[in-house]
Order: C-alpha cells, then sequence, then structure tokens
C-alpha cells in the first residue's frame, strides 16, 4: 500500500502542470489565428483533460477502493493486462507523439537541459 501511495502523491501536481501548460499553449495557438474581430469562447476539451489511461486509473481507484469483488475470468483477464502495461503506454506514447507530429518538435536549450538533467544529473544523485 506504501508504494501505491507514493505513486499518487505527484499526479494531481502533475496533472494541474500539464493541463495548465495545454491551456496556456492552445490560447496562444488560437489568439493567433483569430478571425476579424469575431471572438469565439472556446469550447472545454474533456478528452484533453482526462485521456484514456488517466480514466482508466480512477476507475481502478474505485475499485480498489471499495473492494468491488471482481469475476474470476475477469480478475485473471485485467492481471493479464496489467502485466501488460509497459508495451501499451509505450504504444500509448507512440500514439500521441505521432499525432503531435515529430517533426514539429525541435531541440533547443531548454530540452536539451531537461534531456541531461533527467538522464545524466538526475541518476549521479
Amino acid at each position: 500500500v506504501g508504494v501505491f501511495l507514493i505513486e499518487l502523491d505527484p499526479l494531481p501536481n502533475s496533472e494541474v502542470d500539464f493541463n495548465n501548460g495545454s491551456y496556456k499553449i492552445d490560447s496562444i495557438n488560437n489568439s493567433s489565428e483569430s478571425t476579424e474581430g469575431k471572438s469565439k469562447k472556446p469550447k472545454f476539451d474533456w478528452k484533453k483533460l482526462l485521456p484514456p489511461p488517466l480514466i482508466g486509473f480512477f476507475v481502478a481507484l474505485i475499485f480498489l477502493f471499495f473492494e468491488i469483488p471482481l469475476l474470476p475470468i475477469l480478475h485473471t483477464t485485467l492481471n493479464y493486462l496489467g502485466d501488460m502495461v509497459t508495451p501499451l503506454s509505450l504504444i500509448y506514447i507512440g500514439i500521441v507523439l505521432h499525432d503531435a507530429g515529430l517533426k514539429s518538435m525541435r531541440l533547443n536549450k531548454d530540452s536539451i537541459g531537461g534531456i541531461v538533467g533527467r538522464f545524466v544529473i538526475s541518476p549521479i544523485i
């Protein structure tokens, strides 16, 4: 249970930071594409706020906290699915990167600093 709670700790902060950044980037893009004085209020997109893996995580929390029993065949199937978490997350990340377009990503000093910090400085510490 301790490891599970440690994993939950950064989740709300990460979700807020991600959504705040996405909102700011989207508002910059929308302001540059304004149409001749017509101001449209942007529609709220729940798909951006709650991606499918996060929805699955919340559904799993409901089953965990309320101790909802599962049928044995469903339990076995979900155990197999749990063993495939890493490959499935890599597939999901690949789909998101494909939709975003790898050509739009540029290597600048900020991204190089993040890469060096993540893969060089962090392991040293």
